[in-house]
C-alpha cells in the first residue's frame, strides 16, 4: 500500500456532495458504417472483461471510516468490478430531454470511495448510430491536466483498427502526476497575514476578500473586488440544480478572430464568453454595474518555469462585462491575461507559493467553513485543455466530439471548459441554475456574441462549420446545417 499524499487527502476532505471533486468527460462517438444495431451493446459487453486496471484505476481507498486527522492508505486491488465500473444505460427514448436528466444525475452522484473512484458510463440510444462514454474520476487520482491523455491512450488513428484498448487498461508512459497544488494558504504564515489583517476589516470573511484582492493585484494592479452575482446565483448551489450546455466552434472562425485582434485563443473564447453572459444578464436586467470576473488555471509549468515543485497556479481575469464594445472588451481581457502570465514567470518562487495560497484562500474557507460571506474565488471559472490530436477511433467506432466538463465551484453561477479536437473548439457549460429555458437562453447569447464579435472586428463569419449547439439533438439554433443540445 502507499500513503495517501497531502494534496491527495486536502482533494478528499474538501469534497463536499455540493462540489464534487471528479473530472468528467463525454465523448460522442459514431458507429461504423454498417454496423449492427446492437454495436454499444457488443462493445461494453467485450470492454467488460477487462478487469485489471493499470494504475491509478486500480487504486482503492484504505481504513474506510479514519478519522479526519488520520491518513488513510491505497491499497492497489487486482480486478476492478465491471458492474460499477462500467454500468450501461439506454435512453427511454433519443431525444434530449431523455440524455439532459441522465447527464444531470452521473453528474451529480458522488463516486463510490468503496471503489476505486471512478467510472465510464455507457450511454446509449442517442440515435442516428451514435452512443456515448461520460467518464467521471477523481481529482486525486489525476489532475486536470493528463486526465483527458489517460482517458485517450487507447485511442487509434486508424478507422480500420479493430482492437478495443480501454483506458484503464493503459500504463501511464511518465510518472504519475499528483493535482500538484500546494496549499500554502492553509500554512501558519499565511494565516498569520490573514489575521492581521482582519483586525482591520472586522471580520473574516472581509479579511479573505481582502487576501484576495491582495492576490489579484499581484498580477493586476487594477484588479476589481469580486462584484455581486444575480440573485440566487451567489447562494450555496444545489448539484441537482445544475444545466449542461454543450457548443461547438469552428477552428477556422476562431483562428480568424484572434489573428483579427491580435489575441490568443483564449482571450477571444473568454470575450466570446463574457460577451454572452453580458448579454444574457442584461436581458434579465441582472448585470452588475462592474466587471465579472474569470477564475483560469494556469501551468506554470508550460510558461517555463523548471524551479517548482507544483504545476497549478490560477489567475482571475475581468470579463470586460461593463464596456458596451465587443472590440474594447477583448481588448481589456487581452491586456489583463498577458500581464498575468508575464508577472506569474517572473515572480520569485515564496512570492508565487504566497500568491496563489492567498488566490485560493476564499474557495477553501467555503468549502471548509460554509461561509456564505466569504466572497467566491470568482463569478466564472474557465478550463482550458490541451489539444487531442485526431482522428479518433476505438474499436471501429469514431469520436465525434470530446467535451471536458468544468468545474462549478461554490458561488459560482457557471463554469466553461474548453477542449480542441478535430477541426473545432467543443465548449462545456456547467450552470448553476434549475431553470433549462435560462440554460439554452445562455447557448442563444453565446452564438449572438460570436456574431458581435465578428461584426465588431470586422471579421467574416462563415456559415455551414461547426459553429453550434451540438450532442444529441438535431436541429438546434445554429449557423450550420447540423445542430444538436446536451443538458443535464
Amino acid at each position: 500500500m502507499r500513503q495517501v499524499s497531502p494534496m491527495e487527502w486536502s482533494l478528499l476532505l474538501l469534497e463536499s456532495p455540493r462540489t464534487p471533486f471528479h473530472l468528467c468527460t463525454l465523448v460522442v462517438f459514431d458507429a461504423p458504417p454498417g454496423a449492427a444495431p446492437d454495436f454499444a451493446r457488443q462493445l461494453h459487453q467485450r470492454l467488460q472483461s477487462h478487469t485489471r486496471a493499470a494504475a491509478p484505476f486500480n487504486f482503492q481507498l484504505a481504513e474506510q471510516g479514519a478519522p479526519v486527522r488520520a491518513t488513510p492508505a491505497w491499497r492497489e486491488i487486482e480486478h476492478i468490478k465491471p458492474d460499477y465500473h462500467l454500468p450501461y444505460v439506454v435512453l427511454a427514448e433519443p431525444r434530449p430531454a431523455c440524455l439532459h436528466e441522465q447527464l444531470a444525475r452521473l453528474e451529480a452522484a458522488p463516486l463510490d470511495r468503496s471503489h476505486p473512484l471512478w467510472q465510464c458510463v455507457f450511454i446509449d440510444g442517442l440515435g442516428g448510430g451514435r452512443f456515448a462514454w461520460f467518464i467521471k474520476l477523481h481529482e486525486c487520482l489525476l489532475d486536470v491536466l493528463h486526465g483527458l491523455k489517460r482517458f485517450t491512450a487507447g485511442f487509434s488513428a486508424e478507422a480500420s483498427d479493430r482492437e478495443a484498448r480501454p483506458f484503464w487498461t493503459q500504463a501511464a508512459h511518465e510518472a504519475r502526476h499528483a493535482a500538484g497544488i500546494r496549499l500554502p494558504g492553509l500554512s501558519k504564515r499565511l494565516a498569520q497575514q490573514v489575521q492581521a489583517l482582519s483586525s482591520g476589516y472586522g471580520s473574516l470573511g472581509a479579511a479573505i476578500a481582502r487576501s484576495a484582492l491582495l492576490a489579484r493585484q499581484t498580477l493586476q494592479e487594477d484588479a476589481p473586488a469580486i462584484p455581486a452575482v444575480p440573485p440566487g446565483t451567489a447562494d450555496r448551489h444545489d448539484c441537482s440544480g445544475r444545466m449542461l450546455r454543450t457548443y461547438t466552434l469552428s477552428e477556422a472562425n476562431l483562428a480568424r478572430l484572434c489573428a483579427a485582434a491580435g489575441a490568443g485563443s483564449d482571450s477571444v473564447l473568454l470575450a466570446i464568453l463574457g460577451g454572452a453572459v453580458r448579454r444574457h444578464l442584461l436581458a434579465n436586467g441582472a448585470l452588475p454595474a462592474q466587471t465579472l470576473t474569470a477564475c483560469v488555471p494556469v501551468d506554470v509549468a508550460r510558461l517555463g518555469r523548471s524551479d517548482l515543485e507544483f504545476r497549478l497556479s490560477a489567475m482571475v481575469l475581468p470579463l470586460a462585462t461593463d464596456l458596451d464594445d465587443a472590440a474594447a472588451r477583448l481588448s481589456r481581457i487581452a491586456a489583463a491575461e498577458a500581464e498575468a502570465r508575464r508577472r506569474l514567470c517572473e515572480m520569485p518562487l515564496r512570492n508565487l507559493e504566497t500568491y496563489t495560497g492567498r488566490l485560493l484562500l476564499p474557495f477553501i474557507v467555503r468549502e471548509l467553513s460554509y461561509d456564505d460571506d466569504v466572497p467566491p474565488l470568482a463569478n466564472l471559472s474557465y478550463t482550458r485543455l490541451p489539444s487531442v490530436a485526431g482522428p479518433c477511433h476505438f474499436g471501429l467506432a469514431r469520436a465525434v466530439e470530446t467535451y471536458q466538463l468544468p468545474s462549478l465551484l461554490d458561488g459560482q453561477f457557471l463554469g466553461a471548459g474548453v477542449l480542441k479536437f478535430v477541426g473545432q473548439y467543443c465548449l462545456s457549460l456547467l450552470t448553476c441554475t434549475a431553470r433549462a429555458d435560462d440554460a439554452d437562453a445562455l447557448v442563444a447569447a453565446l452564438s449572438e456574441s460570436c456574431e458581435e464579435l465578428a461584426e465588431a472586428l470586422q471579421v467574416s463569419w462563415e456559415d455551414g462549420g461547426a459553429d453550434a449547439p451540438h450532442a444529441g439533438q438535431a436541429g438546434a439554433r445554429s449557423e450550420s446545417a447540423r445542430g444538436t443540445t446536451t443538458a443535464g
